[in-house]
Parts: C-alpha cells; structure tokens; sequence
C-alpha cells in the first residue's frame, strides 16, 4: 500500500487493484500502467509522488472520526513517551487511529499496543484506518472505560485523549511501571490544570506541559513566504513520569 503525496493532497494507492483515491477523488491505471514507489505522476495539471505509508501522513489520508491529532502533536507526544521497539502501551480515546499509527510505528512487531475506548464506532474506524495504512500490528482493541479498566501487566506508557484526564489518573498510574510514562492531550486550559493537579496526586511527577503550532512555507524561487493557512491551536500535552513511594536524599 503507497502513500500518494501532492503539493496540497493525499491519497491510498491499492497496488493490487491498480486504483488510488486522492482528494476524495477515485482514480484507475490505465491497462498496462504500473505504479511503483518513487514514481511521478499528473493528474489535471497536478503533480504527486508515489511513497510507502508513514505516520505523518495519516492524518490526511484517514477515513475521518470525532478527532485527529495532527503529525506535529502525535510525533511530540510518542517521542516523551519515551517508547521505543518491543514496548507496551495503553492508549485511551482512540479517535481515528491517527496516534495509534504514531505509537505502532515507534514500537515495532514486538511490541503491544492496547487502545481502549467507550465508542465501538471510534474503534470500528481506527480499526479500517490502520489496516488500510499497512501497520495493524501487535494491537489489542478494548471497548470499554479506562476509569475502570485493570490488567495485571505494567506498561511503558499510557496516553491520554479523553475529555475528564484527571478522572483516570488512578486508574493510569496503577497501569504504568515506575518510571513510565503518561501523555495527555486536552483541548483547554481547564482539562490541563486539573489533569497536572490529579498527577501530583497519583504518584505521577509532571514534567512539562505545552501547545505546539506549526506554519508551513510556500517555496518558490525568490518568493518564498510563510502559508497563509498555518494551523494554529489544536491541543495542550502534557507529560508525566511514574514514580516509587520514596524520597531519596542525596
């Protein structure tokens, strides 16, 4: 399965039945076209290239639920994580698998990823999503609560898109091994300062929160500008590390 990426577009290219769809738009190879990784290709005067699917590009080719966490927040988010190949994460509100991309990517074949969610439709989603993005592996889908949720496992990390964080701290840091880690993304001040608050009240010390923006630039030779179109606020992270009851003087 190839990522087909144009100046302002995305699309899927189903190598097996020689269609791709760009823009909403389906489109079919004509009898005796073949199209590889690296190739170039127009259509109405537009230029695309033809490329193996990476997470930075979910967002724009995914069938789309009741949120998507953009590139620039989801890479920000994993790489705090601090996960790596063969870890083990829970992540809760599932959206449309747009960080579960990011996290399968990161932790590879070995490791094992749990997506817990109270919407089954939001599961049914991210579900088509990465298996149309080629990456649905080592992946687990709960339909349920995380408030409520336990396994007898400990995890690396945990990840937090859902709107009362702070109501599934406890439930988090008991999931998290000391030293782990716990990623929440809110859309308001409000959600932020309760969610650090119940931290420090759930053995989880907090070490930053932030909002990221991102301006892309128009590149033309001797007219290079920023994009009048730069996506301003999308969410707040926040990032947390478990700790052990204990206070070591040194």
């Amino acid at each position: 399965m190839n990522t087909i990426q144009g100046k302002e577009e995305s699309g899927i290219h189903d190598t097996e039945s020689a269609t791709f769809s760009v823009g909403g738009s389906s489109y079919k190879l004509r009898a005796g076209q073949v199209l590889d990784t690296g190739d170039m290709f127009h259509i109405k005067n537009r230029q695309f290239i033809s490329v193996p699917f990476r997470p930075a590009f979910a967002s724009a080719i995914a069938e789309r639920g009741p949120q998507v966490i953009l590139p620039h927040d989801a890479s920000v988010m994993v790489s705090f994580s601090g996960i790596t190949g063969g870890s083990r994460v829970i992540e809760s509100g599932v959206g449309s698998g747009i960080l579960s991309a990011f996290i399968l990517w990161e932790i590879g074949e070995e490791g094992i990823l749990k997506s817990i969610d109270i919407n089954s439709d939001n599961i049914q989603i991210a579900r088509k999503n990465l298996d149309r993005f080629g990456i649905d592996r080592g992946h687990e889908y709960i339909i349920g609560d995380i408030r409520n949720f336990d396994d007898a496992d400990r995890y690396d990390a945990v990840f937090l898109d859902i709107p009362d964080p702070w109501n599934a701290m406890k439930a988090s840091s008991r999931l998290l091994k000391k030293g782990g880690t716990l990623v929440t993304y809110s859309p308001n001040f409000n959600q932020v300062e309760k969610a650090v608050v119940s931290m420090g009240e759930n053995n989880i010390f907090h070490h930053v929160s932030m909002e990221l923006t991102r301006r892309n630039l128009i590149v033309r030779k001797d007219a290079t500008r920023p994009d009048s179109k730069g996506v301003g606020h999308t969410g707040f992270i926040s990032v947390g590390y478990r700790y052990a009851n204990n206070d070591i003087t040194i």
